[in-house]
């Protein structure tokens, strides 16, 4: 979930196989926003026209406030909580499949 306050967001999809059955595969999705928080409120957009609520000197780029700036790929140094979460339930759904 991506809220309407996010500035950044980052995702990776991978499968684990079932090492009894190799055509049983579990597949999982992973996206970190950022800022990231545990806490499950909000919204993901606001309500209104698009881009209505832009701050300066922000542009309006397919219906989404922009900044101007190209954002590039990076890796964290510090794991977010929300990653560490989610991480975690992708390894027990590993586990799951492998008995």
């Amino acid at each position: 979930m991506v809220w309407a306050d996010s500035t950044g967001v980052g995702c990776s999809i991978g499968e684990c196989r079932d090492k009894s059955n190799s055509s049983r595969v579990g597949s999982f999705l992973l996206c970190v926003h950022e800022p990231s928080s545990l806490e499950l409120r909000g919204s993901p957009y606001h309500n209104g026209t698009s881009c209505s609520e832009c701050p300066d000197p922000n542009k309006c780029y397919r219906k989404q406030c922009y900044n101007g700036t190209l954002t590039t790929t990076s890796i964290s140094t510090i794991p977010s909580p929300m990653f560490i979460h989610m991480f975690a339930s992708f390894l027990v759904l590993c586990l799951n499949l492998q008995h």
